[in-house]
């Protein structure tokens, strides 16, 4: 190349190369790129799949000429992108997306972004969730339920869900133990177990409840008092004040609601509660 004006032109081995054009060449301060095909450079031969895979290879070839120029893609000022049809646009984006994505993650971890999302999802199933435990008679029937999560489900919780059940139901055959989500079943022992963790500490078991809607009866276990016993009526106004004003904290929200139900205590203590007479499930 003859003219003045060109500093510098460069090719890499880890970009397609072709002996009609150079892949850069620098004018002045500016490095301009040739227009890059979705070309496996290993290979020769354009990548298979559709416009996400294409749009990928063509930005992982941009970046290796711009790497090889001792540069990366956030000093690329202009990229031009042609498609034959402007539907594929999303998917270009998206390909664009996850190459940034993918490159800041190498760059704060040290990791592609494949391994670091198994790493993640390795460390979250290690996770300890806490969970909860339920025994909810109705009608004669009672359940014995456990949910484990992420967030912990406290007394306020389920008195907000039963709130919601009793306000709702009207003249629905649902029980209230159907209509609580994300929930298995376990057997009566098991609900024993999990009460007797609570009561030492163990950490795991976050709350032990006893919802008996046929006595009209809302039981928590405290850890130092034992169980403690509400009528229904008194846990769902305490679950409406604790509720009833938005922008309040979690924690705010409990103290309301054990300032209501404080002085209308049924009654506290035992290890344990009578045995609900009917059937169990």
């Amino acid at each position: 190349m003859s003219d003045p004006n060109v500093v510098v032109a460069r090719n890499t081995e880890n970009a397609p190369v072709s002996d009609r054009y150079s892949q850069t060449v620098a004018f002045s301060h500016y490095n301009n790129l040739s227009a890059q095909l979705p070309i496996d450079p290993a290979t020769g031969a354009i990548v298979a799949g559709g416009v996400a895979e294409q749009a990928t290879q063509c930005l992982k070839n941009i970046e290796a000429i711009v790497n090889s120029i001792d540069h990366d893609l956030n000093d690329v000022i202009r990229l031009s992108i042609y498609l034959r049809d402007i539907m594929d646009l999303n998917a270009v984006e998206k390909a664009m997306l996850l190459g940034k994505m993918e490159a800041y993650c190498l760059e704060q971890t040290g990791m592609t972004l494949k391994d670091y999302s198994a790493q993640l999802m390795a460390e979250s199933a290690e996770t300890v969730r806490p969970l909860s435990a339920f025994r909810v008679t109705q009608d004669g029937r009672t359940d014995y339920l456990v949910t484990e999560c992420r967030v912990p489900v406290d007394v306020l919780h389920a008195a907000t869900a039963l709130r919601s059940y009793l306000l709702a139901k009207g003249n629905s055959a649902q029980r209230f133990a159907e209509s609580l989500h994300s929930v298995a079943d376990i057997a009566p022992e098991v609900f024993e177990d999990y009460a007797d963790e609570l009561r030492q500490g163990g950490g795991r078991v976050f709350a032990a409840l006893d919802i008996d809607l046929d006595r009209g009866e809302f039981s928590a276990l405290d850890t130092v008092d034992g169980w403690e016993t509400y009528a229904i009526r008194d846990v769902s106004t305490a679950a409406w004040r604790a509720n009833r004003k938005a922008g309040l904290g979690w924690d705010r929200r409990l103290e309301l609601f054990a300032a209501h139900l404080e002085p209308r205590m049924i009654r506290c203590g035992g290890q344990g509660l009578e045995a609900p007479s009917g059937p169990s499930m």
